[in-house]
């Protein structure tokens, strides 16, 4: 039972550290797209005021 228990914890901590990689990649892919778009809105702004 002990051995069982302790597969569970070590899969429980690989899924957490796992889990914890996949959020922090998506909050930087978020940042990443959302500065693109904002660089995208001001260039284009910036296009069309200095016509």
């Amino acid at each position: 039972m002990e051995f069982i228990d302790r597969m569970i914890v070590a899969c429980a901590h690989g899924i957490g550290r796992a889990g914890m990689f996949l959020v922090t990649l998506w909050v930087r892919l978020v940042f990443v797209v959302i500065c693109l778009a904002v660089l995208g809105v001001v260039g284009m702004v910036g296009m069309w005021a200095f016509r």
